[in-house]
Protein backbone atom coordinates (compact mmCIF):
# COMPACT_ATOMS: atom_id res chain seq x y z
CA UNK A 1 0.00 0.00 0.00
CA UNK A 2 0.96 3.67 -0.97
CA UNK A 3 0.26 6.73 0.40
CA UNK A 4 1.96 10.07 -0.95
CA UNK A 5 2.89 12.76 1.71
CA UNK A 6 1.30 16.57 0.99
CA UNK A 7 3.35 19.00 3.21
CA UNK A 8 1.21 20.42 5.89
CA UNK A 9 1.61 23.79 4.41
CA UNK A 10 0.91 22.50 0.91
CA UNK A 11 -2.81 23.51 0.61
CA UNK A 12 -3.82 23.21 -2.76
CA UNK A 13 -7.29 24.22 -3.92
CA UNK A 14 -9.26 21.07 -4.89
CA UNK A 15 -11.90 20.96 -7.18
CA UNK A 16 -14.34 18.28 -6.82
CA UNK A 17 -13.87 17.43 -10.85
CA UNK A 18 -12.76 13.90 -11.67
CA UNK A 19 -11.61 15.29 -15.11
CA UNK A 20 -8.81 17.22 -13.04
CA UNK A 21 -7.23 13.58 -11.58
CA UNK A 22 -5.34 11.47 -13.40
CA UNK A 23 -4.83 7.96 -12.31
CA UNK A 24 -1.69 6.37 -12.91
CA UNK A 25 -1.48 3.18 -10.53
CA UNK A 26 -3.76 1.03 -8.93
CA UNK A 27 -2.10 0.14 -5.66
CA UNK A 28 -4.19 -2.38 -4.00
CA UNK A 29 -7.63 -3.55 -2.92
CA UNK A 30 -9.60 -2.59 0.04
CA UNK A 31 -10.12 -5.22 2.83
CA UNK A 32 -14.30 -5.34 4.12
CA UNK A 33 -15.93 -3.01 1.69
CA UNK A 34 -15.12 -3.35 -1.75
CA UNK A 35 -12.38 -0.91 -3.65
CA UNK A 36 -9.81 0.26 -4.96
CA UNK A 37 -6.82 1.98 -4.06
CA UNK A 38 -5.45 4.31 -6.45
CA UNK A 39 -2.53 6.51 -7.27
CA UNK A 40 -3.68 9.86 -8.97
CA UNK A 41 -2.36 13.33 -9.72
CA UNK A 42 -4.46 16.39 -9.44
CA UNK A 43 -3.33 17.44 -12.97
CA UNK A 44 -4.10 21.73 -12.70
CA UNK A 45 -1.96 21.33 -9.68
CA UNK A 46 0.59 18.40 -10.17
CA UNK A 47 0.17 16.56 -6.52
CA UNK A 48 -0.04 13.15 -6.01
CA UNK A 49 -3.06 11.46 -3.85
CA UNK A 50 -4.41 8.49 -2.77
CA UNK A 51 -8.46 7.99 -3.83
CA UNK A 52 -10.38 5.13 -2.62
CA UNK A 53 -12.46 4.81 -5.42
CA UNK A 54 -16.28 2.40 -4.41
CA UNK A 55 -18.21 0.94 -7.38
CA UNK A 56 -21.74 2.27 -6.20
CA UNK A 57 -23.60 -0.62 -7.60
CA UNK A 58 -21.29 -3.37 -5.37
CA UNK A 59 -22.42 -1.41 -2.28
CA UNK A 60 -25.39 -2.80 0.38
CA UNK A 61 -26.96 0.22 1.72
CA UNK A 62 -24.92 -0.34 5.30
CA UNK A 63 -21.66 -0.23 3.36
CA UNK A 64 -22.70 3.19 1.94
CA UNK A 65 -23.95 4.71 5.02
CA UNK A 66 -20.46 3.48 6.58
CA UNK A 67 -18.72 5.45 3.93
CA UNK A 68 -20.97 8.37 3.91
CA UNK A 69 -19.75 8.16 7.58
CA UNK A 70 -16.27 8.46 6.95
CA UNK A 71 -16.18 10.86 4.58
CA UNK A 72 -18.15 13.06 6.90
CA UNK A 73 -15.53 12.46 9.98
CA UNK A 74 -12.79 13.08 8.07
CA UNK A 75 -14.07 16.00 6.74
CA UNK A 76 -14.89 17.59 9.89
CA UNK A 77 -11.45 16.77 11.93
CA UNK A 78 -8.02 18.67 11.53
CA UNK A 79 -5.11 17.41 13.18
CA UNK A 80 -1.83 16.41 11.95
CA UNK A 81 -2.28 13.21 12.56
CA UNK A 82 -5.04 12.19 11.31
CA UNK A 83 -5.31 11.01 8.42
CA UNK A 84 -8.02 13.67 6.08
CA UNK A 85 -10.50 13.69 3.52
CA UNK A 86 -9.29 16.27 0.82
CA UNK A 87 -12.15 15.65 -1.51
CA UNK A 88 -14.69 13.23 -2.27
CA UNK A 89 -16.59 13.11 -6.01
CA UNK A 90 -18.41 11.02 -7.76
CA UNK A 91 -16.50 9.52 -10.45
CA UNK A 92 -17.98 7.99 -13.64
CA UNK A 93 -20.23 4.78 -11.19
CA UNK A 94 -18.23 5.62 -8.09
CA UNK A 95 -17.20 7.30 -5.77
CA UNK A 96 -13.95 9.07 -5.52
CA UNK A 97 -12.29 10.04 -1.59
CA UNK A 98 -8.86 11.36 -1.81
CA UNK A 99 -6.34 11.40 0.80
CA UNK A 100 -2.86 12.61 1.37
CA UNK A 101 -0.29 9.61 0.09
CA UNK A 102 1.54 8.37 2.74
CA UNK A 103 4.33 6.52 1.01
CA UNK A 104 5.47 3.80 3.47
CA UNK A 105 1.80 2.29 3.92
CA UNK A 106 0.23 1.48 7.15
CA UNK A 107 2.57 -0.09 9.79
CA UNK A 108 0.98 -3.23 8.58
CA UNK A 109 3.25 -2.61 5.42
CA UNK A 110 6.13 -1.84 7.52
CA UNK A 111 5.80 -5.19 8.97
CA UNK A 112 5.24 -7.21 5.84
CA UNK A 113 7.67 -5.37 3.76
CA UNK A 114 10.62 -4.59 6.20
CA UNK A 115 9.84 -6.18 9.51
CA UNK A 116 8.26 -9.50 9.48
CA UNK A 117 9.65 -10.22 12.82
CA UNK A 118 8.21 -6.66 14.40
CA UNK A 119 9.18 -3.46 13.81
CA UNK A 120 11.93 -1.61 16.12
CA UNK A 121 11.08 -0.14 19.79
CA UNK A 122 12.68 3.09 18.77
CA UNK A 123 10.66 3.32 15.66
CA UNK A 124 7.15 2.02 17.46
CA UNK A 125 7.90 4.83 20.04
CA UNK A 126 8.19 7.27 17.86
CA UNK A 127 4.76 5.72 16.14
CA UNK A 128 2.99 5.64 19.13
CA UNK A 129 3.91 9.01 20.13
CA UNK A 130 2.36 10.67 16.92
CA UNK A 131 -0.57 8.20 17.22
CA UNK A 132 -1.17 8.90 20.81
CA UNK A 133 -1.28 13.19 19.73
CA UNK A 134 -4.08 11.65 17.24
CA UNK A 135 -5.82 10.01 19.83
CA UNK A 136 -5.26 12.97 22.47
CA UNK A 137 -7.22 14.84 19.63
CA UNK A 138 -10.06 12.29 19.37
CA UNK A 139 -10.34 12.22 22.94
CA UNK A 140 -10.97 16.03 23.11
CA UNK A 141 -13.36 16.07 21.08
CA UNK A 142 -15.57 13.33 22.27
CA UNK A 143 -14.51 10.28 19.64
CA UNK A 144 -14.02 6.60 20.18
CA UNK A 145 -12.51 4.88 17.10
CA UNK A 146 -13.19 1.33 17.67
CA UNK A 147 -10.38 1.03 14.90
CA UNK A 148 -7.11 1.10 16.35
CA UNK A 149 -4.58 -1.14 14.80
CA UNK A 150 -1.76 -1.06 12.63
CA UNK A 151 -3.35 -1.05 9.14
CA UNK A 152 -4.68 2.47 10.42
CA UNK A 153 -1.19 4.04 11.62
CA UNK A 154 -0.03 5.28 8.08
CA UNK A 155 3.27 6.52 7.77
CA UNK A 156 6.09 8.41 5.49
CA UNK A 157 9.29 8.63 4.54
CA UNK A 158 9.39 12.15 6.24
CA UNK A 159 8.83 10.70 9.65
CA UNK A 160 4.93 11.86 9.76
CA UNK A 161 2.24 9.36 11.33
CA UNK A 162 -1.27 9.86 10.49
CA UNK A 163 -4.50 7.60 11.87
CA UNK A 164 -6.57 6.56 9.82
CA UNK A 165 -10.16 3.84 9.85
CA UNK A 166 -12.52 6.65 10.63
CA UNK A 167 -15.10 4.53 9.16
CA UNK A 168 -15.76 2.67 12.65
CA UNK A 169 -15.25 5.88 14.67
CA UNK A 170 -18.41 7.21 16.75
CA UNK A 171 -19.09 10.14 19.10
CA UNK A 172 -19.25 9.71 23.02
CA UNK A 173 -21.35 13.27 22.86
CA UNK A 174 -25.20 13.42 22.14
CA UNK A 175 -27.53 16.85 22.45
CA UNK A 176 -24.28 18.61 23.48
CA UNK A 177 -24.04 16.04 26.49
CA UNK A 178 -20.60 13.93 27.16
CA UNK A 179 -22.10 10.49 27.92
CA UNK A 180 -20.04 8.20 30.24
CA UNK A 181 -20.54 5.38 28.14
CA UNK A 182 -21.53 3.83 24.94
CA UNK A 183 -23.41 -0.23 24.86
CA UNK A 184 -23.62 -0.08 21.20
CA UNK A 185 -21.77 -3.02 18.76
CA UNK A 186 -22.42 -2.58 14.98
CA UNK A 187 -21.53 -5.20 13.03
CA UNK A 188 -19.35 -2.36 11.30
CA UNK A 189 -16.74 -3.35 14.03
CA UNK A 190 -16.50 -7.09 13.28
CA UNK A 191 -13.37 -6.63 11.32
CA UNK A 192 -11.23 -5.40 14.44
CA UNK A 193 -12.31 -8.15 16.83
CA UNK A 194 -8.76 -8.46 18.02
CA UNK A 195 -8.43 -5.12 18.46
CA UNK A 196 -10.99 -4.47 20.58
CA UNK A 197 -11.13 -4.21 24.40
CA UNK A 198 -12.93 -6.67 27.08
CA UNK A 199 -15.83 -4.17 27.64
CA UNK A 200 -16.74 -3.58 23.96
CA UNK A 201 -16.93 -7.41 23.80
CA UNK A 202 -18.94 -8.60 26.68
CA UNK A 203 -21.22 -5.64 25.71
CA UNK A 204 -22.83 -5.44 29.51
CA UNK A 205 -24.47 -2.72 31.32
CA UNK A 206 -21.68 -0.79 32.39
CA UNK A 207 -20.76 -0.38 28.40
CA UNK A 208 -17.49 1.14 27.34
CA UNK A 209 -15.63 4.81 26.72
CA UNK A 210 -12.58 6.24 25.32
CA UNK A 211 -10.23 4.04 27.35
CA UNK A 212 -11.40 1.29 24.94
CA UNK A 213 -9.64 3.14 22.28
CA UNK A 214 -5.93 3.06 24.70
CA UNK A 215 -6.82 -0.87 25.09
CA UNK A 216 -6.28 -1.37 21.51
CA UNK A 217 -3.38 0.47 21.07
CA UNK A 218 -1.67 -1.97 23.65
CA UNK A 219 -3.15 -4.10 21.31
CA UNK A 220 -1.36 -2.11 18.07
CA UNK A 221 1.56 -2.01 20.36
CA UNK A 222 2.21 -5.79 20.06
CA UNK A 223 1.21 -6.27 17.44
CA UNK A 224 3.92 -3.70 15.63
CA UNK A 225 6.84 -4.94 18.25
CA UNK A 226 6.20 -8.42 17.45
CA UNK A 227 5.30 -8.65 14.16
CA UNK A 228 1.82 -10.52 14.30
CA UNK A 229 -1.15 -9.42 15.86
CA UNK A 230 -2.39 -10.96 19.41
CA UNK A 231 -5.04 -13.77 19.35
CA UNK A 232 -3.69 -13.92 14.84
CA UNK A 233 -5.15 -18.20 14.98
CA UNK A 234 -7.26 -18.13 18.20
CA UNK A 235 -10.94 -18.79 17.60
CA UNK A 236 -13.01 -15.48 18.61
CA UNK A 237 -15.40 -17.76 21.05
CA UNK A 238 -11.95 -18.45 22.90
CA UNK A 239 -10.57 -15.19 22.17
CA UNK A 240 -13.43 -13.29 24.09
CA UNK A 241 -12.70 -15.63 27.33
CA UNK A 242 -9.27 -14.94 27.41
CA UNK A 243 -9.65 -10.88 26.85
CA UNK A 244 -12.72 -11.27 29.61
CA UNK A 245 -10.67 -12.62 32.12
CA UNK A 246 -7.95 -10.56 32.51
CA UNK A 247 -5.51 -12.44 30.39
CA UNK A 248 -3.29 -10.27 28.18
CA UNK A 249 -1.18 -10.19 25.14
CA UNK A 250 3.01 -9.24 26.14
CA UNK A 251 5.67 -8.40 24.23
CA UNK A 252 8.00 -11.31 23.01
CA UNK A 253 11.40 -11.08 23.78
CA UNK A 254 14.04 -13.30 25.28
CA UNK A 255 12.23 -12.46 28.48
CA UNK A 256 8.93 -14.65 26.84
CA UNK A 257 10.70 -17.28 25.88
CA UNK A 258 10.26 -19.64 29.21
CA UNK A 259 6.61 -18.53 28.97
CA UNK A 260 6.61 -19.73 25.53
CA UNK A 261 8.61 -22.96 25.89
CA UNK A 262 6.15 -23.70 29.31
CA UNK A 263 2.73 -23.25 27.61
CA UNK A 264 3.72 -25.92 24.98
CA UNK A 265 0.35 -27.59 25.33
CA UNK A 266 -1.71 -24.83 24.11
CA UNK A 267 -1.58 -21.65 21.99
CA UNK A 268 -0.86 -18.52 23.93
CA UNK A 269 -2.40 -14.96 23.56
CA UNK A 270 0.61 -13.87 21.69
CA UNK A 271 0.14 -14.91 18.54
CA UNK A 272 2.72 -17.78 18.40
CA UNK A 273 2.20 -20.79 18.28
CA UNK A 274 4.04 -23.21 20.67
CA UNK A 275 2.65 -26.67 20.50
CA UNK A 276 4.70 -29.83 21.00
CA UNK A 277 5.73 -29.96 17.21
CA UNK A 278 6.17 -26.71 16.15
CA UNK A 279 6.82 -25.75 12.25
CA UNK A 280 9.90 -24.21 10.44
CA UNK A 281 8.13 -21.03 10.81
CA UNK A 282 7.34 -21.32 14.13
CA UNK A 283 10.67 -22.29 15.13
CA UNK A 284 12.10 -19.46 13.23
CA UNK A 285 9.84 -16.94 15.09
CA UNK A 286 11.12 -18.23 18.13
CA UNK A 287 14.86 -17.73 17.59
CA UNK A 288 13.92 -14.53 16.76
CA UNK A 289 12.40 -13.29 20.12
CA UNK A 290 15.25 -14.88 21.92
CA UNK A 291 17.75 -12.51 20.48
CA UNK A 292 15.87 -9.47 21.00
CA UNK A 293 14.99 -7.22 24.37
CA UNK A 294 12.27 -4.89 24.99
CA UNK A 295 13.25 -1.97 27.42
CA UNK A 296 11.35 -2.59 30.87
CA UNK A 297 9.52 0.70 30.39
CA UNK A 298 8.46 -0.78 26.61
CA UNK A 299 6.60 -3.33 28.74
CA UNK A 300 5.33 -1.37 31.58
CA UNK A 301 3.70 0.75 28.63
CA UNK A 302 1.89 -1.71 26.96
CA UNK A 303 0.57 -3.51 30.44
CA UNK A 304 -1.17 -0.27 31.31
CA UNK A 305 -2.51 -0.31 27.72
CA UNK A 306 -3.82 -3.60 28.34
CA UNK A 307 -5.10 -3.28 31.65
CA UNK A 308 -8.72 -5.14 32.24
CA UNK A 309 -10.17 -2.01 34.37
CA UNK A 310 -10.97 0.74 31.86
CA UNK A 311 -10.55 3.60 34.50
CA UNK A 312 -6.87 2.28 35.45
CA UNK A 313 -5.81 2.80 31.21
CA UNK A 314 -4.01 5.97 31.41
CA UNK A 315 -5.45 8.91 28.90
CA UNK A 316 -3.36 9.67 26.04
CA UNK A 317 -2.23 12.98 27.64
CA UNK A 318 -0.55 11.07 30.52
CA UNK A 319 0.49 8.32 28.12
CA UNK A 320 2.47 11.30 26.40
CA UNK A 321 4.16 11.38 29.68
CA UNK A 322 5.03 7.94 30.11
CA UNK A 323 9.16 7.45 30.33
CA UNK A 324 9.19 5.24 27.25
CA UNK A 325 9.04 7.87 25.10
CA UNK A 326 12.12 9.60 26.46
CA UNK A 327 13.88 7.51 23.85
CA UNK A 328 12.47 9.98 21.29
CA UNK A 329 14.91 12.77 22.34
CA UNK A 330 17.04 11.02 20.20
CA UNK A 331 16.86 11.20 16.43
CA UNK A 332 13.47 10.54 14.34
CA UNK A 333 11.33 8.07 13.02
CA UNK A 334 12.50 8.76 9.41
CA UNK A 335 16.17 8.02 10.73
CA UNK A 336 14.98 4.92 12.60
CA UNK A 337 13.45 3.65 9.50
CA UNK A 338 16.01 4.91 6.63
CA UNK A 339 18.73 2.12 6.88
CA UNK A 340 16.12 -0.65 6.24
CA UNK A 341 14.82 0.73 3.74
CA UNK A 342 16.07 -0.23 0.11
CA UNK A 343 16.87 1.68 -1.99
CA UNK A 344 14.65 0.79 -4.83
CA UNK A 345 11.95 1.35 -2.72
CA UNK A 346 13.39 4.42 -1.56
CA UNK A 347 13.39 5.95 -4.85
CA UNK A 348 10.13 4.63 -6.42
CA UNK A 349 8.37 6.20 -3.69
CA UNK A 350 9.73 9.67 -3.83
CA UNK A 351 7.14 11.61 -4.90
CA UNK A 352 9.18 14.12 -7.16
CA UNK A 353 10.47 11.40 -8.76
CA UNK A 354 6.65 9.77 -9.04
CA UNK A 355 5.40 12.93 -10.64
CA UNK A 356 7.82 12.73 -13.48
CA UNK A 357 7.04 9.14 -13.96
CA UNK A 358 4.86 8.23 -16.46
CA UNK A 359 1.90 5.82 -15.81
CA UNK A 360 3.60 2.61 -17.61
CA UNK A 361 6.61 3.32 -15.77
CA UNK A 362 5.06 3.57 -12.05
CA UNK A 363 2.77 0.38 -12.82
CA UNK A 364 6.58 -1.25 -12.80
CA UNK A 365 7.07 -0.58 -9.52
CA UNK A 366 5.64 -3.55 -6.69
CA UNK A 367 3.06 -0.98 -5.53
CA UNK A 368 -0.17 -3.27 -5.45
CA UNK A 369 0.85 -6.34 -3.63
CA UNK A 370 -0.99 -5.17 -0.20
CA UNK A 371 -4.27 -5.31 0.68
CA UNK A 372 -5.31 -2.02 2.12
CA UNK A 373 -7.82 -2.07 5.10
CA UNK A 374 -8.76 1.94 5.53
Amino acid sequence: MVYAAMDETEKPQLTPKASDYEILADLGQSTGIFGIVAMVRHSPTNTLFAAKRYELDRLTSEEEDLIRHEVFMAKQLRHPNVLPCIASFVWDQSVCILSPLMDLGSCQDLITNFFPNGIPELAVAFILRDALHGLDYFYQQGIILRSVRASHLYVCQKGKVRIGGLRYACSIIKDGRWLKSLHNFPSSTLPNLNWLSPEILEQNMLGYNSKSDIYSLGITTCEMANGIVPYADMEPLLMLTEKIGGRCPQLLDKYAVPYLTETSSQQPDSGVGTSAEISEAEEAALSAVEKREFSEPFHHFVEICLSRTPSLRPSPSRLLNHTFFKQCRRGSLAAVLAPYLTNQTASALNQDLLTDMTAERISDIQLDSVQWNF
